[in-house]
C-alpha cells in the first residue's frame, strides 16, 4: 500500500503514525477529507456514512471532527476556519498543522467521487471492527469460567452494527418490471385520491395526511419530544386511527407495561378519563364504551413489553411477527433510547445511531411503516427562551433525525405555560419527500387523545351535504 503521507516531512506528527497490520486506506481517508474541503455541501452525506471512528489515522479523526463541528454551527468550512477550530481545541499540530491541511486540499480535484471513497473507508472500518470482535471473543473463549452463551451474545452485540448496516447492494439495471411496479403504485395512489381516500397509511389527521398523503410502507418515522411532551401519545393516536381503518400493527413498549398500554389505548378510543380507569370507577356507559374499544384493538395490535430490550431481540421478534402476520402494516418501537445495542465500551451516540440505522433497515426489509419516538435533550431546551425542540436536540445522537424519512418534533406549550391552549405543535422538521411543515392538533389530556379541527370541519360538511341530499329526495 503506497501512502501519500510520504510527501509530508518524516518528523511531522501525521507521518509518525505507528505501522499496523489492521486494514485501512490512507489514500481513501485523505480523499474524503479533501472532498469535504473542496465542497462542504457533501459533509451531511459523508457524515451519514462515516463517523470519526471510521478513520484509522488519528489526525484524520481530528480533522473530521473539526469539519463537523464547524458545519453544525453553520460556520463556513474552509482552511482558515478549520485552523481556528483546531487551534481552539489545541490539536492543530497533532493534526499535521497548516502544512498538512494545505496538502489535503490538493488530494482530489473535486468531490465527485466522495461517495466511493467514503465507502472504502467504511468497509475498512468494518473489517477492523470484526477483527476486534473476533479477538475479544477468542480471549473470552480461552477462559475456563466463560460461558459459551455469554461469549456468543457478546460477539453478536459487537458485530450487530455491521449485520444491520444497509450497505450497498450493488447496481441493478432498471428493468421493465421495475417500471411496471412503479406505474402500478402510482395508479393505485390515483385511484385512492379519486375516491377521496389517502393513498398511504393515513394518520387520521387531515392536517398531516393532506401533506404526506399518508405514510408509505418501508418509511421510518421518528417522533421527538421532551419528557411528557406527548411523543408516545401521538404514535398511539396514529396506531388507533390505523387500527380503525383495518390495519394490523405491533408495538415494542419498553417504557410501560402491556396492561397499562391497553388502558391508555382504550382511554383514548373510548374517551374514558385515564384517572377513572386508574381508580376503577367506571359507570355503566363507560363500561360499554370500554368493551367496544376492547373489541376494536383485539387481534389487531401485538405488544411486546420487555423493559430495555436488546436490539437483536427487537429485530428478531419484529421479523418473526411479520412472518406470522404478512398483513402487518406498521410497527412502533417506544422509545429509541431504551433499546440496548450492546456496544460495550462505545459512546452513547454510537449506540443510538446503531439503533436508528437498524430500525430504518428493519422498516425496509419488512415493508412496514415504523414509528420510533425518541427523547429530546430537555436540559439544553430549558436553557433557551424558545422551548420548541430543534433538530440538534436529539439527545445523544444524530441518527433519529438523519436516518428518518420523517423526523417529527413536538412542542406542548402547556408544559411551560399552564394557562396555554391545549394545542400540540407537530413539526415535521425533516422530510424526505415533502417540504417541512407544522400541523397543530388539539390535546385532550384526560384521555391522552388528540383531535383535529380540520377533520371535525369535514365531518360537519359531509353531514350538511347528506341533509341537503335528503331534502332534494
Amino acid at each position: 500500500m503506497t501512502s501519500v503521507i510520504a510527501h509530508i516531512p518524516s518528523s511531522h506528527p501525521v507521518a509518525t503514525r505507528p505501522d499496523t497490520a489492521l486494514p485501512y486506506s490512507e489514500i481513501a481517508e485523505q480523499a474524503v477529507l479533501s472532498a469535504m474541503l473542496c465542497d462542504p455541501d457533501v459533509i451531511p452525506s459523508v457524515s451519514k456514512t462515516l463517523d470519526r471512528d471510521a478513520f484509522f489515522n488519528a489526525a484524520h479523526k481530528r480533522m473530521f471532527d473539526a469539519m463537523l463541528t464547524l458545519h453544525a454551527k453553520d460556520i463556513a468550512v474552509d482552511p482558515l476556519t478549520i485552523v481556528a477550530e483546531l487551534e481552539r481545541s489545541g490539536t492543530l499540530e497533532a493534526t499535521g498543522g497548516r502544512e498538512y491541511l494545505a496538502y489535503l486540499i490538493e488530494v482530489v480535484p473535486s468531490a465527485a467521487n466522495v461517495e466511493h471513497h467514503a465507502k472504502i473507508v467504511h468497509r475498512h472500518a468494518q473489517r477492523r471492527q470484526l477483527i476486534k470482535a473476533a479477538d475479544t471473543a477468542r480471549m473470552m473463549a480461552m477462559r475456563e469460567d466463560a460461558e459459551p452463551d455469554e461469549i456468543a451474545r457478546q460477539l453478536q452485540a459487537d458485530t450487530l452494527p455491521i449485520a444491520v448496516d444497509d450497505g450497498e447492494q450493488g447496481f441493478r439495471v432498471v428493468s421493465r418490471a421495475d417500471i411496471d411496479r412503479v406505474a402500478d403504485a402510482i395508479h393505485l395512489r390515483g385511484v385512492a385520491t379519486s375516491e377521496g381516500r389517502v393513498p398511504g397509511l393515513a394518520t387520521g389527521f387531515p392536517e398531516i395526511d393532506d401533506v404526506t398523503q399518508g405514510f408509505r410502507p418501508s418509511e421510518f418515522v421518528t417522533v421527538g419530544a421532551v419528557p411528557k411532551g406527548w411523543k408516545t401519545a401521538l404514535v398511539d393516536n396514529f396506531a388507533l386511527n390505523l387500527i380503525r381503518s383495518g390495519e394490523i400493527g405491533g408495538k415494542v413498549s419498553a417504557e410501560i407495561g402491556r396492561d397499562q398500554q391497553i388502558e391508555r389505548l382504550i382511554s383514548a378510543d373510548a374517551t374514558i378519563p385515564i384517572s377513572s380507569i386508574a381508580r376503577g370507577s367506571l359507570v355503566t356507559d363507560e363500561w360499554k364504551r370500554f368493551l367496544v374499544s376492547g373489541n376494536l384493538i383485539e387481534d389487531r395490535l401485538h405488544i411486546d413489553d420487555e423493559s430495555y430490550p436488546e436490539l437483536s431481540d427487537v429485530l428478531t421478534r419484529c421479523t418473526d411477527l411479520k412472518s406470522r402476520i404478512p398483513s402487518l402494516s406498521f410497527l412502533i418501537v417506544d422509545y429509541i433510547q431504551l433499546v440496548q445495542a450492546g456496544l460495550r465500551g462505545r459512546r452513547g451516540d454510537e449506540e443510538i445511531n446503531t439503533v436508528t440505522r437498524a430500525l430504518k433497515g428493519l422498516a425496509k426489509r419488512l415493508n412496514v411503516v415504523l414509528f420510533a419516538p425518541f427523547q429530546c435533550n430537555f436540559k439544553e431546551i430549558d436553557k433557551r427562551d424558545d422551548k420548541r425542540p430543534q433538530k440538534g436536540d436529539a439527545q445523544g445522537a444524530s441518527g433519529p433525525i438523519q436516518d428518518a424519512d420523517f423526523a417529527i418534533l413536538l412542542y406542548n406549550d402547556m408544559l411551560y405555560n399552564p394557562m396555554a391552549s391545549p394545542i400540540l405543535e407537530v413539526n415535521f422538521a425533516a422530510c424526505r419527500r415533502t417540504a417541512p411543515f407544522v400541523a397543530k392538533l388539539k390535546m385532550y389530556p384526560d384521555f391522552q387523545l388528540l383531535g383535529s379541527d380540520k377533520a371535525h370541519q369535514r365531518m360537519r360538511e359531509r353531514l350538511a351535504n347528506q341533509d341537503r341530499n335528503r331534502e332534494l329526495l
